[in-house]
């Protein structure tokens, strides 16, 4: 007799999907709000209202964490190290778009 399946995740939700809505909060800032914030060293704002105050964070990503191990297992991923790539590469402005057209 086949043992019947069990939900411990959620109804359609893989074991994947649930520990990352519980473990980390994406920020929905863009890139170039990253670099300027990064680069000259802005303070986060609300930080109390992030997972263990922002001490575990990820800041070119902008993902927070609740431990240290799952900030490792994110520095592992590939989806950091596409993010460190798009980080290093220099955002066009309104004035590249301007000079490209013609403009200057």
């Amino acid at each position: 007799m086949a043992r019947k399946a069990t939900q411990k995740h959620g109804k359609g939700h893989s074991k994947k999907q649930h520990s990352a809505k519980v473990i980390l909060v994406k920020g929905k800032r863009p890139l170039d709000q990253i670099q300027k914030g990064v680069l000259n060293n802005v303070p986060i704002e609300g930080i109390e209202n992030l997972p263990a105050n922002g001490k575990f964070a990820c800041l070119k990503c902008d993902v927070y964490f609740k431990d240290y191990n799952t900030l490792q297992q994110h520095i592992k991923t590939k989806g950091h190290k596409k993010r460190l790539k798009e980080f290093d590469t220099k955002q066009h402005t309104t004035k590249d778009a301007e000079i490209a057209g013609g403009l200057y």
